[in-house]
């Protein structure tokens, strides 16, 4: 990988319903392997994080935007398909991912921003699935809606 950073966060998909259905413990425990799967996922230069709740981040250091999208797109398959066994659950969850690569003119407020919009269209978009932010929107003026 050569380039800028690349930004993912990620969600779980319909966390409290876990956690309404399944308990506060199984809903950990859901937390916790999917965090080990973006960990063991992640190259070496790679920073993890839990960033709150059910909601990750992953900083990818000289990586473009198709490297962090290969990345969230291979635990986002990966993660739908594990049987996660724990607290007597036995089923697959899924998550939501957003991409935003950091250019030059861009602080890293900026890199977060774009990464969670992109995450917000995952999830609008129905979930499971990675979006990317490609670029910004024009103001909604330019575009002539009030």
């Amino acid at each position: 990988m050569a380039g800028g950073a690349v930004l993912i966060t990620a969600d779980l998909d319909d966390f409290k319903k876990i956690n309404d259905s399944f308990g506060h413990a199984a809903g950990d425990g859901v937390i916790a392997h999917f965090a080990a799967m973006l960990a063991d996922a992640a190259p070496a230069n790679a920073i993890v994080g839990r960033i709150g709740g059910e909601e990750f981040a992953v900083l990818l250091p000289d990586a473009l935007l198709s490297d962090g999208r290969l990345y969230a797109e291979s635990v986002r398959v990966a993660f739908a398909s594990a049987r996660l066994p724990v607290f007597g659950v036995d089923r697959s969850f899924t998550a939501s991912f957003g991409v935003a690569q950091r250019t030059s003119d861009h602080s890293l407020f900026e890199l977060a921003r774009r990464a969670d919009a992109a995450l917000y269209r995952a999830k609008a978009a129905g979930r499971n699935q990675v979006r990317v932010a490609l670029g910004e929107m024009p103001p909604v003026a330019a575009l002539g809606v009030a």
